[in-house]
């Protein structure tokens, strides 16, 4: 992959020499960030893994990764476009069991989609107390080391 002079992604602004927020960014995008992430690190774009997923949902597009409010914490939700009518169409952390903070159900939930797009759970990214951080060396199209990072989305 060449890079441009500036490539735009959901989260990130890149250029040469500085990462900046993108102003057209609509920082809730929890799947465009992780998606972005994944690609910076060169793990996507890669074949899907089938997974085995209920009602036959490693056949269907992923359209979104949200966080949703529960009685006593947070749940993330992965959600898929083009099932048909009637069909559950989400997966997600367990709605019982809530995570007490929407970092915690972010995290959860970045995981849940890294292993349905990559077949790997691992994160391309971590958490500053403020900030999420991606740094790599000769992937997604760099050519050499780099460090992205952008404003957590719920922050």
């Amino acid at each position: 992959m060449t890079l441009s002079p500036q490539l735009r992604t959901r989260g990130f602004i890149m250029t040469a020499n500085q990462t900046t927020p993108a102003r057209t960014t609509d920082t809730n995008d929890l799947l465009g960030i992780v998606i972005d992430a994944l690609a910076a690190k060169g793990r996507l774009p890669c074949p899907r893994p089938f997974l085995g997923l209920q009602n036959d949902l490693d056949n269907f597009d992923i359209s979104g990764l949200y966080l949703e409010q529960h009685p006593g914490g947070w749940v993330a939700n992965i959600t898929f476009e083009g099932v048909p009518p009637g069909e559950p169409n989400t997966i997600g952390t367990p709605d019982a069991a809530p995570f007490p903070t929407k970092r915690e159900a972010f995290l959860a939930g970045a995981m849940l989609l890294c292993r349905v797009l990559t077949g790997s759970g691992k994160l391309p990214f971590f958490l500053t107390e403020d900030k999420l951080v991606v740094v790599g060396y000769g992937t997604g199209g760099f050519s050499g080391l780099f460090c992205l990072d952008r404003p957590l989305p719920w922050i």
